[in-house]
């Protein structure tokens, strides 16, 4: 008896390399991604930032304060002291877009000065929502973090959506020196901003 092989190539095996294919293009812009969803638990006087993996000209976020009954996702950002901030508003967070080494100044308990984006930060009081973004490029690709405080004394949760891919098609570039309009400082001495 012989047996012949089917080398046919059918319908539903294109299928399998088809998907496949596309469960490896997911993963590979999974491990690339700069987007990240998560539930942060903020206790009082305290903050959480993140920052982008790698360089960028672009930032878009949105956080909302949610319940306190909802669990953190883990490994979701990073914890530190902030500054203590004294605050007198509603209860909320102060959030603040910079680059890394500004946000390592914001974070020191001990800094004087930090450098941020005023035009995509919500720092004038607490907030409960902000959404923001750069819409455009900015003028430095380095890498750059969002950062979170909570001024209260009690535990604030928040969820947090945050983008560090620039869109396809954004092209304009926004200027950003420190001595334009969208930046500013936070200068720990007054207690406020």
């Amino acid at each position: 008896m012989i047996f012949k092989r089917n080398n046919q190539f059918n319908y539903v095996d294109s299928m399998k390399v088809t998907i496949i294919f596309i469960l490896f293009l997911v993963i590979a812009n999974s491990i690339e991604a700069q987007h990240m969803v998560g539930i942060s638990q903020l206790k009082g006087q305290s903050s959480w930032y993140i920052c982008s993996a790698k360089n960028t000209d672009f930032i878009a976020y949105n956080l909302t304060v949610l319940p306190n009954n909802i669990d953190s996702t883990p490994n979701f950002g990073n914890f530190a002291p902030g500054w203590p901030l004294q605050i007198n508003g509603p209860p909320g967070v102060i959030v603040i877009t910079t680059n890394s080494t500004e946000m390592m100044d914001y974070l020191n308990p001990d800094g004087i000065v930090a450098w941020y984006y005023a035009n995509f930060s919500c720092i004038d009081e607490p907030v409960t929502s902000c959404i923001k973004t750069t819409d455009n490029r900015l003028s430095n690709n380095t890498v750059q973090c969002l950062g979170v405080t909570n001024p209260n004394s009690k535990t604030v949760t928040c969820q947090i959506d945050v983008n560090f891919n620039v869109p396809t098609g954004t092209a304009d570039i926004i200027n950003n020196s420190t001595n334009s309009d969208n930046s500013n400082t936070i200068n720990s001495n007054k207690g406020n901003f």
